[in-house]
């Protein structure tokens, strides 16, 4: 007989289980002890042994290699004290599996086709295959258009629709599925989707959700540069797919011809929800060895407008930063100590993991997070001011790859925390992305904020940007962050677009931060950029950019923004230090303060500590004019191999006499 008391696992299956089963056991004994046939029941014992009293751990484990859902697995306090587990490769499907293709033509292109049509009535906007996400096809082919002209041609100020150049509608107005169509673009530091509510016979294009900024054409920043998707015409290269709606027939080019096909279409968003309440948080929820793929990526912006559109919409195209509001496949809120461990995440439409209002001592550690329509992992809680029961903290992030993200939303990072203190964020890799690597802080300028007191250390930052947005930093940081240390980074391979791939990106107010022991290079723009703040402090780095200055000062200001010391900065006949973007906001040097550093030119010149005006001025002359730079010393710091990258530092290195500490970055990412 089995009690209560004496549960300790509770088996699942699809396949194999029953819906009068206990689930005590993992086969079925001719007594209605084997598995259940899903999760919901037996999160319906665990309910039920909690009610009489029974807090034991409890484990569901899950038996078959995939279990199929189309609706979110809700955890709630009811459920507290629980493990849910696979076996060995066990996936929680998000999505429709999709076989039984053949061979087809559509538009007078080979390709495979299923029909639908049994499938009930079906609208989605993400098509997986094979562990990735399928392409809808687009106009143009490669690139980005820009419009004519726009609804409102002026700065801070939205638009719901703009006018096509002349070539470029002749193309689009032969288009036989206008209704079915997408509009994205890129500007400033975000790219925006939305669907196509009507083009009519003067090219003008009309958004079904308003613009998030402005689209000003006589600014490239802000200038979208647009293309359009899911149009039947261009369908023609491998990997891509179109639904005919009206024929309920589903088109795909395979990659290789002979291939068997099997997709997935995706009928949930999101995979689990633990979600407890202010006052009762839901407890101990442990989610391991489970790989989860296969969720719906479309989400509309509702978040309060930084800048409103006349007409008062409230949906919009994106977010204003960060896709910071795109869901989660697994998601937290009002959930403490609790863990995602040891899974794969994969085909999710938007974020893999989200971390809500009222959360603290969730890890989420050893996952492998890759091919998503959005970001890695999200975190906020409740800002500055709020009650301290809304507040998230005290959190780990640790040794995840996070690789191939921002598929559909290109804004999207690998980590984001907005409104969140005491977290640790270390021995994480992530790249392939288009944005930020790692992001922290949502409090623009000085005003207070409980983000403070985050870790960011030894992860390894790499690839990111691809030159499609603007504004970006492996490394961002956002608003006061007393107590925030950011170690032991190595942050290489950023490109940007019009501006702004920092290695380490000190943004609007950030202040009383340390940087220390990072290592950066191969970045478009400088390695260290501080928008405008307070004494953060740059100690012991290794900093390496061979196409212009390589620690900028964004904004002049009379306060110290920048201590920077015992540092090795590398150049390319370029300034060391960069105060503006105008000749006249040199004469703000002074906002850094620098000394005993390690500077080094390859061209082989002296190297330059700053340009005022039109003039050059060496660190001899900083020092002897200015009283800046003291105890700084122009030097080869003699690296291993330089050419190779290898920036480890031979044993009789001058920085090393100066005082410099080297660092070991062997262990930088994820632990083995």
């Amino acid at each position: 007989m089995f009690n209560m008391s004496d549960i300790s696992t509770l088996y699942v299956s699809q396949k194999n289980g029953n819906d009068r089963s206990r689930g005590f056991l993992p086969y079925d004994n001719g007594c209605f002890m084997g598995p259940v046939n899903s999760i919901e029941l037996a999160l319906g014992t665990v309910s039920q042994m909690r009610e009489f009293g029974a807090m034991q751990p409890v484990t569901i484990k899950i038996l078959d290699e995939k279990y199929e859902i189309s609706n979110p697995i809700v955890l709630d306090k009811t459920h507290s004290n629980l493990t849910i587990e696979g076996s060995e490769e066990t996936l929680i499907s998000g999505g429709m599996e999709v076989s039984g293709f053949k061979k087809d033509t559509f538009n007078g292109v080979e390709c495979v086709s299923v029909d639908l049509s049994d499938r009930g009535d079906l609208d989605f906007s993400d098509f997986y295959v094979k562990g990735k996400a399928c392409e809808r096809p687009k106009f143009p082919e490669e690139g980005t258009l820009c419009p004519e002209t726009v609804e409102n041609n002026e700065p801070w100020v939205c638009s719901k629709w703009f006018v096509a150049k002349e070539e470029d509608f002749k193309t689009i107005k032969n288009f036989k599925n206008k209704e079915d169509l997408w509009v994205s673009f890129n500007h400033y530091w975000i790219d925006e989707h939305t669907p196509v509510e009507t083009v009519d016979e003067n090219g003008k294009i009309e958004f079904k959700y308003v613009s998030r900024f402005t689209l000003f054409l006589d600014d490239p920043v802000s200038s979208p540069e647009y293309y359009i998707e899911n149009v039947a015409e261009m369908f023609k290269k491998p990997n891509q797919w179109y639904y005919d709606k009206k024929a309920k027939k589903l088109y795909y080019i395979p990659e290789n011809a002979d291939e068997e096909v099997v997709g997935y279409i995706p009928l949930t968003n999101k995979i689990f929800v633990i979600k407890g309440e202010e006052d009762n948080k839901v407890k101990n929820i442990f989610i391991r060895n489970l790989s989860m793929a296969y969720t719906k990526g479309e989400y509309v912006s509702t978040s309060t407008p930084r800048i409103p559109h006349p007409q008062g919409e409230v949906g919009y195209a994106s977010d204003y930063q960060s896709v910071w509001s795109g869901h989660g496949g697994v998601e937290f809120e009002n959930a403490c100590g609790c863990s995602v461990e040891n899974c794969k995440l994969y085909c999710l439409g938007a974020h893999g993991v989200v971390v809500k209002d009222g959360s603290s001592r969730i890890r989420i550690t050893g996952n492998e997070i890759t091919d998503l329509g959005g970001g890695g992992i999200t975190m906020s809680g409740g800002e500055a001011g709020s009650d301290t029961k809304t507040h998230t903290f005290g959190n780990t992030i640790s040794d995840n790859t996070i690789l191939r993200l921002g598929n559909r939303y290109s804004a999207s990072c690998g980590i984001l925390i907005r409104h969140s203190y005491n977290n640790v964020v270390s021995h994480n890799e992530i790249g392939d992305l288009y944005y930020s690597g790692i992001s922290c802080g949502w409090v623009w300028g000085y005003a207070d904020s409980v983000t403070k007191g985050n870790i960011i250390e030894k992860n390894h930052i790499h690839d990111l940007g691809k030159g499609k947005l603007s504004d970006m930093g492996g490394i961002y940081l956002l608003g006061k962050q007393e107590g925030t240390i950011v170690r032991g980074n190595v942050i290489h391979g950023i490109e940007c677009n019009h501006y702004g791939g920092w290695a380490l990106y000190a943004d609007e107010g950030c202040s009383y931060v340390i940087f220390e022991n990072n290592l950066c290079y191969d970045t478009a723009d400088a390695s260290f950029d501080l928008h405008f703040g307070i004494g953060n402090v740059l100690r012991n780095n290794i900093f390496v950019r061979l196409t212009g200055a390589v620690v900028l000062a964004s904004r002049p200001a009379v306060n110290v923004g920048i201590i920077a010391e015992r540092n090795i900065i590398v150049s390319n006949n370029a300034p060391i230090f960069k105060v503006g973007y105008l000749k006249r906001d040199c004469g703000s040097i002074g906002m850094i303060s620098s000394k005993n550093n390690l500077v080094y030119d390859i061209s082989g010149r002296d190297a330059i500590a700053f340009r005022m005006m039109d003039a050059e001025y060496s660190i001899k002359q900083a020092q002897e004019e200015f009283g800046i730079d003291k105890g700084t010393v122009c030097a080869d710091p003699m690296f291993i191999d330089f050419e190779n990258k290898n920036f480890g530092l031979k044993e009789n290195s001058p920085a090393v006499k100066m005082g410099f500490v080297p660092f070991d970055i062997s262990d930088v990412g994820v632990r083995r």
